[in-house]
């Protein structure tokens, strides 16, 4: 099971880190504090968790366990530096990111930082 370093910046098309503002996305509230008090780039670790915790029409009829799974994710990959995932859990992370963020500069790099091999 990979660790994946969930502080890595996502990059735009120029290689020049996006800065959170400009992901075209909005912020849960424990993100938003985080890049006030850190001024920091859009990293690996912002999208996934949002991704994970934003809800979507796919989302509405999960049950209790697997939203209890997603929000258990979301906070490992908040609490860890570098996580270490499963295979499934990058599926997830991969399907999750593809469905709530909504620039694809930033669901390529996610899922090149995620699965570096594919």
């Amino acid at each position: 099971m990979p660790k994946i370093d969930v502080t890595q910046i996502i990059n735009g098309l120029d290689d020049s880190p996006l800065m959170a503002q400009s992901a075209d996305v909005e912020l849960c509230d424990e993100c938003k504090a985080k890049i006030e008090a850190a001024q920091s780039a859009f990293t690996l670790r912002m999208s996934c968790t949002r991704s994970l915790t934003t809800p979507t029409e796919k989302t509405r009829s999960l049950d209790g366990a697997a939203k209890f799974a997603r929000g258990q994710l979301a906070h490992r990959i908040y609490n860890e530096d570098d996580p270490t995932l499963t295979a499934e859990e990058i599926v997830l992370l991969k399907e999750c990111i593809g469905d709530v963020e909504l620039n694809p500069i930033v669901v390529m790099r996610a899922y090149e930082l995620l699965d570096p091999q594919n």
